[in-house]
């Protein structure tokens, strides 16, 4: 566990995994404390978050684990011409 975020989701009442719920609540819209089938609650038990672990996870899953890097920005479209330059706002 790294430092600082605490025990998520602690029966102690440690508020870092009721953050983390409501952000992935607000971001994807999903309810991240309870089942949706049965409406249990589900409790937070660790947050892996050393790369390694989950690239081993991944791999033992056979699901992708390399980054892939993203395509470089294209350019911007070209402007349009509305025959407006000469048009003044007089």
């Amino acid at each position: 566990m790294s430092p600082g975020l605490g025990s998520l989701g602690s029966s102690d009442g440690d508020l870092s995994g009721k953050i983390i719920a409501q952000s992935s609540q607000r971001v994807f819209r999903i309810d991240a404390l309870n089942f949706a089938m049965c409406g249990s609650e589900r409790r937070w038990i660790a947050a892996i978050t050393s790369g390694e672990a989950i690239t081993k996870i991944l791999d033992h899953l056979e699901l992708p684990s390399a980054v892939i890097q993203p395509s470089p920005p294209r350019a911007p479209p070209p402007q349009l011409k509305f025959g407006f330059e000469g048009c003044s706002e007089e």
